[in-house]
């Protein structure tokens, strides 16, 4: 978005002043940063903007070409298919067409995709990264053409491109803060591999923030109660997570609710429940992530987290667009908030349809 003065001349200061913030923090929510200012704020700032005599207006990008590329691990996946989709919507809005790539057969598919963008040519590329991938030649190959870059979910090289990253460690704190506020007590974890070479520091920071909730109320952390699971999409993700719940859920001194690294591995906990005679979530508790849609079919309905991934794929082509205007290469770091989505698997139906009947 830009803004247009009309009428009395506004400066940056009145606006600063009604608000009640800094002259650099207008300029910065009036060219779209908002990494520094909450979304109340920034909202504020639009508004009184607008009263006192700006208007938005959607601004488009000047040039021969107007293309942007964009490679993803696959097109079949919810989490990437949300990405994709914010940033389709994004591109229209600015003006740019948007060429997609898939990198499913591995990180040399990504070199392939962006030696192919860099023939066309295309103004920026969106790297949307599989949490499995280490390498970074397809980056440094379009860095080195001087082409503006967003890495979405992976923390390469931030001095030399934009990357946008969530915050995994935060959405489980609250996820299992959420389970601490519903009674449980006992509250133990199926999380993705934190050692050896399947080692992710996105799946370090989900375990951290387990940790952190109980250490900060103060209860048990037992490393019985723990288990490493598998990525979803690997062989046998299922039955491996619902082998290691049912071992857990038959000991003397079983956990009461489970925090799963996908919800792949909380269904497969879901399965280990029922066949142990035990009621989600009279019982035993259970969330998972990655708000998939099987996690909304089964029974209970499974409370989950969601990764922002349809604001990220909209946040990297306004923050290309943006680099474009202004003829500079972006570079650091953006984190964006995931969302707890909480279902039936945490609390009694009356209590969910309760809370969903009060938003």
């Amino acid at each position: 978005m830009i803004y247009i003065k009309t009428g009395k001349r506004v400066t940056l200061r009145d606006i600063a002043r009604r608000a009640g913030v800094s002259a650099t923090t207008v300029s910065n929510v009036l060219n779209g940063r908002f990494e520094q200012v909450s979304r109340d704020m920034a909202e504020r700032i639009k508004n009184i903007a607008a009263e006192m005599g700006y208007q938005m207006r959607e601004r488009k990008v000047k040039s021969t070409s107007t293309t942007l590329g964009m490679v993803v691990p696959e097109f079949t996946s919810e989490l990437y298919g949300r990405a994709i989709k914010g940033a389709v919507a994004a591109a229209s809005r600015l003006g740019f067409q948007l060429l997609l790539a898939s990198s499913e057969s591995g990180e040399s598919a990504e070199v392939t995709a962006v030696a192919s963008f860099l023939e066309h040519p295309v103004q920026g590329i969106i790297f949307l990264s599989s949490s499995r991938y280490t390498r970074s030649e397809a980056l440094r190959l379009a860095l080195s053409r001087n082409v503006p870059c967003v890495v979405i979910n992976r923390n390469i090289l931030p001095e030399q491109a934009y990357h946008i990253l969530f915050k995994n460690e935060e959405a489980v704190y609250q996820a299992t803060k959420h389970l601490i506020q519903m009674g449980y007590r006992k509250i133990g974890t199926i999380h993705l591999p934190i050692t050896g070479n399947s080692r992710r520091d996105i799946y370090v920071q989900r375990y951290q923030g387990y940790i952190r909730a109980l250490e900060e109320h103060g209860l048990p952390v037992k490393s019985e109660w723990m288990r490493e699971g598998l990525l979803g999409d690997e062989p046998g993700a299922l039955s491996v997570a619902s082998r290691l719940a049912e071992d857990m859920f038959k000991s003397a001194d079983r956990p009461t609710a489970l925090v799963c690294g996908t919800d792949t591995i909380a269904i497969g906990a879901l399965w280990a429940a029922k066949m142990c005679g035990l009621a989600v979530p009279d019982d035993v508790a259970l969330v998972g992530f990655d708000a998939t849609i099987a996690g909304t079919f089964i029974s209970p309905p499974l409370t989950t987290i969601m990764h922002p991934t349809l604001e990220a794929g909209q946040r990297a082509v306004e923050v290309i667009a943006e680099s474009l205007w202004k003829g500079v290469m972006p570079t650091g770091i953006e984190w964006l908030p995931c969302k707890l989505i909480i279902r039936g698997s945490t609390s009694r139906y009356e209590q969910w349809s309760n809370s969903l009947a009060a938003k």
